[in-house]
């Protein structure tokens, strides 16, 4: 009996539907961002952080809004849901990543032209 229990046990487990978890779509330390509004005199690291915060807050919550509807699902369509959930985090992580990338790529290239066209000074005193 006991043999058939287990036997059991580890068929259900083989097949049970694994729901997503938000730890893996989000960068570590990110797991509970809060929302804030930002104020016009924040100081610019700040407001940058709060952004980063506010993003990911959204997204988390975007993420658990879609978990309810897939939870409500019969089981037959659960795993499909939870499925396109993980896939459209992948997407959005990997949009994310490349905005990023393109934001550091426009700093850099601002940063390099704004050095050439700087005016160049001379030393004019006699030494």
């Amino acid at each position: 009996m006991r043999v058939l229990l287990l036997i059991i046990f580890i068929a259900n487990t083989a097949f049970a539907i694994e729901r997503p978890v938000w730890e893996e779509n989000c960068p570590q330390g990110l797991h509970d961002a809060v929302y804030k509004e930002i104020q016009w005199y924040w100081p610019e690291g700040t407001r940058a952080s709060q952004e980063l915060y506010n993003y990911w807050a959204q997204r988390r919550v975007e993420f658990y809004d879609a978990l309810a509807k897939c939870d409500l699902m019969s089981e037959d369509f659960k795993e499909a849901c939870y499925e396109n959930v993980r896939s459209k985090q992948a997407v959005d992580n990997e949009l994310y990543r490349q905005k990023i990338e393109n934001k550091k790529i426009s700093s850099q290239v601002w940063r390099d032209t704004n050095k050439m066209t700087n005016s160049v000074m001379f030393n004019i005193l006699s030494r």
